[in-house]
């Protein structure tokens, strides 16, 4: 979003659990999307070892931030965040930091385990969105930086936060949840608009995330929320307008715009905009309509 790189995540060995070896970073291994970070050995964890060995030796990855900038240098930060599952996107923010989304916890601690054992606490203090400075050491709890927090009545602590997506625009952090049985699966903003969080972990922990007005505000476990891909493989990419709403679905061409619902996969839906953010979906809808195009090969990315 800097507009001079591009991200991505990753893996990179690090030390084993148990002070072993630093792991391999190379083709072929196994799990490593399911491994331990170094700072947080989850010992419920199955996931032990990324090659097979006589004895097992402990292996643990970095999940981390590459970035490839215009003249083609490539540089790696390493970070803690996403022990035991993996990251999913990375971004730099026009202040120069790497802002992610991912989720954590493949282990076995019960709910009741996770808010009260050392290992548990750091899982759930160490997932969802994160920042990360480039070039800087990898930072280990209590100084993960997890941005806000989540938890949704008796939900599993740490789901609630299973994060997929994200994007910057006019310098505000949006991030979408779209799976697990946890938590509201929409698209949220994080912090005040305008800014973007900074700060120690203690203060990204007090960032506040709210679900944008119109998108969905129903628990995951009684509401499937339809991806965005969903959309895109079946064409089910046109969009209506009218009086503040958006639907999408191949049934648009039929639907009457402003009526109070749409159908998309077999079932009914329906997103309700104030006027202000009418913008904001007609941006959507050019965004899905050509990346639906380039997914069909009907397009090139240009990338």
């Amino acid at each position: 979003m800097d507009g001079r790189s591009i991200t991505f995540m990753g893996y990179q060995g690090g030390p084993g659990c148990g002070g072993f070896p630093v792991s391999p970073t190379a083709p072929n291994l196994v799990d490593v999307s399911a491994s331990n970070t170094p700072a947080i050995c989850d010992p419920t964890n199955a996931v032990i070892s990324s090659f097979a060995s006589t004895p097992v030796v402990p292996t643990a990855y970095y999940r981390a931030v590459a970035e490839v900038d215009g003249d083609g240098h490539l540089s790696i930060t390493d970070g803690n965040a996403y022990s035991g599952d993996n990251g999913r996107a990375a971004i730099k923010g026009g202040n120069g930091l790497y802002y992610m989304v991912g989720n954590d916890n493949s282990g076995n601690l019960s709910k009741g385990q996770l808010p009260i054992t050392p290992i548990g606490i750091d899982l759930v203090n160490a997932t969802g969105s994160e920042l990360l400075v480039p070039g800087g050491v990898p930072p280990v709890p209590p100084n993960v930086g997890m941005i806000g927090r989540l938890l949704f009545g008796k939900d599993k602590p740490g789901k609630d936060t299973n994060f997929r997506g994200m994007t910057i625009f006019n310098n505000t952090l949006y991030i979408t949840k779209g799976s697990g049985g946890n938590g509201i699966n929409t698209v949220y903003q994080l912090g005040t608009a305008g800014t973007l969080p900074t700060g120690a972990a203690a203060d990204l922990a007090k960032v506040p995330i709210a679900i944008l007005p119109g998108f969905p505000n129903t628990a995951a476990s009684t509401r499937n929320f339809v991806s965005v891909w969903d959309l895109v493989r079946r064409r089910e990419y046109s969009l209506c307008f009218g009086r503040g709403r958006w639907g999408v679905g191949d049934a648009c061409g039929q639907w009457k715009c402003g009526g109070r619902s749409i159908v998309g996969d077999g079932r009914r839906r329906e997103v309700e905009f104030g006027e202000r953010n009418l913008d904001y979906a007609i941006r959507f809808a050019r965004w899905v309509e050509y990346w639906g195009a380039v997914w069909r090969g009907e397009l090139s990315s240009g990338a």
